[in-house]
């Protein structure tokens, strides 16, 4: 009905801060990667590519298509704030994974980390800019 709010949405106007955005967001984003390497990984072992042949962009273009998914997902289930969702959600998916690579390789650059986390919070920030405009 028009004009009623959405079960699973707060009303239009409700600007609270809501963590559980934030966390299902990340989550989505890191499922989006997982998905992106199991694709790759296929076709790279259908083909002849290798890791070297592979374009040096190709690790951000991951990383900006799943901070945009996971930002739109937890944007458009909390109406309001959808810079900040988005950009903590993005700021959240790179910190988990930039501990996971710590952890699993032992080390990290941490000028790629701090350049990986401002792409993350500034593509998470306009995602969730364009998806609270999406309704």
């Amino acid at each position: 009905m028009r004009g009623m709010p959405s079960p699973g949405r707060p009303e239009t106007g409700s600007h609270h801060f809501r963590l559980s955005l934030i966390c299902r967001g990340v989550a989505v984003s890191l499922l989006l990667s997982l998905c992106g390497f199991i694709i790759v990984g296929t076709i790279m072992f259908a083909t002849d590519l290798t890791l070297n042949r592979l374009p040096a962009v190709a690790p951000d273009l991951l990383i900006i298509l799943s901070v945009i998914g996971g930002s739109l997902y937890a944007v458009r289930r909390g109406a309001g704030n959808g810079w900040l969702h988005g950009g903590l959600t993005g700021l959240g998916y790179v910190l988990v994974t930039a501990l996971g690579g710590y952890l699993l390789a032992g080390g990290a650059d941490f000028q790629v980390v701090l350049s990986r986390l401002v792409l993350g919070f500034v593509i998470g920030s306009i995602s969730g800019v364009i998806a609270v405009n999406l309704d």
